[in-house]
Formats: C-alpha cells, sequence, structure tokens
C-alpha cells in the first residue's frame, strides 16, 4: 500500500514552488521552446515501482486522487479503481496497478531513466546488506571443546 511520496521542500520544486505540493502538471513539461522535465516526482514514481520490484511486490494499492493517477498514467502505469471515493484529504479512489504491467509498458522516454534510478537502488541495497552482514558479531571459538 502506496502512503505518501515526499520530497524535502527545499528540493521540491523551482524557485517560488516550494510551498506546492509535488505534482506533473502540463506546465512542468516546459514548452516546445524551453522544454523542460519533473526530474523529483518522475523520480519518486519510479523509485516507488523499482522497490516494489526489489521486494517482489507484484500489486500496489492506493488512495489517489484523479491528478495523480493522470500523473502515473504519463508514466504508462494503468491506475484500476477498486472502489467508491471516499472523502480523505479531499476526494480519493482506491485504485491499484501491476508493478510488472506498469514497469513493462513504461513509455520509452522514461525507461531510461527507470533503469538508472532501480540500478542505484539495487546498489544502495547491495552496501546495506554488506554492511549488516559485516557489522554481526561473529562468535568466538575458543577451541576444542572441554
Amino acid at each position: 500500500e502506496v502512503s505518501r511520496l515526499a520530497v524535502v521542500s527545499r528540493y521540491r520544486r523551482r524557485r517560488g514552488e516550494d510551498k506546492v505540493p509535488v505534482a506533473i502538471n502540463e506546465s512542468d513539461f516546459g514548452t516546445p521552446e524551453r522544454p523542460r522535465f519533473p526530474y523529483l516526482a518522475m523520480g519518486l514514481y519510479l523509485g516507488m515501482l523499482a522497490q516494489a520490484r526489489h521486494h517482489g511486490v507484484e500489486t500496489l494499492f492506493m488512495l489517489t486522487d484523479r491528478r495523480l493517477a493522470k500523473q502515473l498514467s504519463r508514466l504508462g502505469a494503468t491506475m484500476r479503481t477498486i472502489g467508491e471515493p471516499i472523502q480523505h484529504r479531499g476526494l480519493r479512489y482506491p485504485s491499484m496497478m501491476s508493478v510488472p504491467e506498469v514497469i513493462d509498458g513504461l513509455s520509452f522516454f522514461v525507461r531510461p531513466l527507470f533503469a538508472v534510478i532501480a540500478a542505484e537502488m539495487e546498489a544502495g541495497y547491495r552496501t546495506a546488506q554488506t554492511t549488516a552482514e559485516s557489522s554481526r558479531i561473529t562468535p568466538v571459538s575458543s577451541g576444542s571443546p572441554s
């Protein structure tokens, strides 16, 4: 179940947008003359998918507003509404999505970014595993039993 995705405010948005929730809007992609890309928001969504895949989670459940469902559809995600909308910090729709389907359906321009994020996360998991294993206390043998 996906509850909250957040970015530290000082990294959240461009100057003057630090109080605006992280979201993907049409304006985030700029204009044909001045294109841009919402890396932080996309990074959060792609990181969520990479983490789910790493842990063997095949289905994600969440309460989404219509805006988030539209944002995730930009990645190639298909959100399936699984119930009636409820009031929870605004109108929210209980939804689910298949992690393998979304990853397989990532749009061509997002796929390389996902590959980088997933590789970085896997490297972090390996480092954490190695650190945890090396910090375990190994019993010292005192020789042969008496």
